[in-house]
């Protein structure tokens, strides 16, 4: 008996961290594109579409890190604001590619 619920609890936690790992790899959406403008709190973003698109940083990111002419991808929480020009407040990542 004894044995069968350390079996159970077993599987129920093996069961668990893979739900958990799952759920962890699934990235936010993104959009890529080149950086044209920036500051200390914003950058501007052209895409391969010719739209420009502006991004706030995230907090703590040091702007130093990326340049003008940098090819970036953007990772975002939420939706793109339909502005002119668009807009994403709630930036999660930049990766230069």
């Amino acid at each position: 008996m004894k044995r069968k619920v350390i079996v159970s609890i077993t599987f129920v936690v093996l069961l668990c961290s893979i739900v958990l790992c799952v759920i962890n790899q699934k990235k936010a959406p993104f959009i890529e594109g080149v950086i044209v403008k920036k500051n200390e709190r914003f950058f501007t973003i052209e895409t391969d579409i010719q739209e420009k698109i502006v991004c706030t940083l995230p907090k703590e990111y040091d702007y130093q890190d990326i340049s003008l002419g940098d090819n970036i991808r953007v990772y975002y929480k939420g939706e793109i604001l339909e502005t002119s020009p668009a807009r994403i407040k709630n930036v999660k990542e930049i990766k230069k590619k």
